[in-house]
C-alpha cells in the first residue's frame, strides 16, 4: 500500500531462497543507502527489504534499524554527517 512505501527506502532482492541472501552485507548496504541522504532531503523514516519472488516486504524504522546494527542508540543525523565525512574526497595537502 501507499503507506508502506511513503518515506521508505526499499532494497529489492530476487533470490530464490531468501535464506541465502548474505546476512553480513545487505543490512549494511541498506543502511548505507539511507545514510547517503546526507541532508535528509527525502525525509526517510524507514528502510525495507522486498523479496520479489516471495512477494514479501520487510520494513524497519530507520533509527531502529541503525541502532540494531550499531548495538546502541544512534543519531541518524550525526551518523549521516560522519558517513559523509568518510566518503567525500578530501583536498590533497599542499605541496611544499
Amino acid at each position: 500500500t501507499q503507506a508502506d512505501v511513503d518515506r521508505c527506502l526499499i532494497e529489492f532482492k530476487t533470490a530464490i531462497d531468501p535464506n541465502r541472501i548474505s546476512k553480513n552485507s545487505w543490512p549494511w548496504q541498506l543502511l548505507g543507502y539511507a545514510l547517503l541522504d546526507y541532508d535528509d532531503e527525502y525525509g526517510l523514516d524507514a528502510v525495507a527489504l522486498y523479496l520479489a519472488r516471495q512477494g514479501l516486504l520487510i520494513r524497519w524504522p530507520v533509527a531502529e534499524f541503525a541502532a540494531t546494527l550499531a548495538g546502541r542508540e544512534v543519531s541518524i543525523a550525526e551518523t549521516r554527517q560522519s558517513f559523509r565525512a568518510l566518503l567525500e574526497p578530501r583536498a590533497a595537502p599542499p605541496q611544499t
